[in-house]
């Protein structure tokens, strides 16, 4: 067995565990995003989503069968990060927290840990769904103050 495969083998025995106790650094960036646009503070998503995308990059790097999840989440952090207005920073947001959606969603015991939501007011052709900590008051990321609260809980 190789080197790299055998760390890539060790990485995610070692890490799926604590995934299922606490959110990864992916997710933990993602809670950050989120909220800071939920708060309408777009150019701290900016530059939380640059640091996501250079995260994600690295990840992606390191395994062999990258996920679909993780690459929408790597290509909608690339696209919040040069984004040029609040609303295209909030609609590139769609495509990094569909990925982020899928990532929980894949893993039965991260998904014990996260709620998934639903703004029923986005506008048409962009995902709608987010991920929050269990528990946690729903924060619409898609609109800030304007509809802070405005979401539906979804069942996975």
């Amino acid at each position: 067995m190789s080197k790299s495969l055998m760390f890539s083998v060790a990485y995610l025995v070692f890490s799926l565990p604590l995934w299922a106790n606490e959110p990864s650094a992916l997710l933990k960036t993602y809670v950050g995003l989120h909220k800071a646009l939920a708060e309408d503070k777009v150019t701290e998503a900016q530059t939380l989503a640059s640091k996501a995308h250079t995260q994600l990059v690295t990840f992606l790097k390191s395994t062999s069968s990258p996920s679909e999840a993780l690459k929408k989440m790597r290509d909608g952090a690339e696209q919040i990060s040069q984004s040029k207005t609040d609303l295209d920073t909030r609609k590139a947001f769609g495509l990094y927290s569909e990925g982020a959606v899928g990532f929980v969603k894949a893993n039965e015991k991260l998904k014990t840990h996260w709620e998934l939501f639903y703004c029923p007011m986005v506008p048409k052709g962009t995902f709608g769904y987010w991920v929050q900590p269990q528990g946690e008051s729903l924060l619409n990321p898609y609109y800030g103050a304007k509809m802070l609260t405005c979401g539906v809980k979804r069942p996975w």
